[in-house]
C-alpha cells in the first residue's frame, strides 16, 4: 500500500470518528437548549404565513418544521396545525 493510499485511509477514517459524533449530537442539543427559538418560530409561522392560498412546497417545509417542533416539544398544538394543513391541501 502507498503512502498516500495510506494517508488518504487514515484522513478518512478520523473524519468518520470525529464527523458522526458530531452529527448526531445537533438534535440532542437543538432539543435541550434552543427550544425556546424553535417554539418561536413555529408559533410564528403558524400565525403569520397564510396556509389557506394553495399548497406548494414552500410551505411544506414550513410544516415540516412545525412537526419537529412537535417531536421536540411534544405540544399537540403544533400536530394539530400540521394535521389541519395537510387536511385542508
Amino acid at each position: 500500500m502507498s503512502p498516500l493510499t495510506r494517508k488518504f485511509k487514515l484522513i478518512i477514517f478520523l473524519l468518520i470518528i470525529l464527523i458522526f459524533p458530531l452529527i448526531y449530537a445537533i438534535p440532542f442539543y437543538v432539543q435541550h437548549s434552543n427550544k425556546d427559538v424553535l417554539t418561536r418560530v413555529a408559533d410564528y409561522t403558524m400565525n403569520e404565513l397564510d396556509y389557506s392560498l394553495f399548497t406548494d412546497w414552500g410551505k411544506g417545509i414550513c410544516v415540516h418544521g412545525i412537526i419537529d417542533t412537535y417531536e421536540v416539544t411534544g405540544d399537540e398544538k403544533y400536530l394539530s396545525f400540521a394535521q389541519a394543513w395537510v387536511d385542508q391541501s
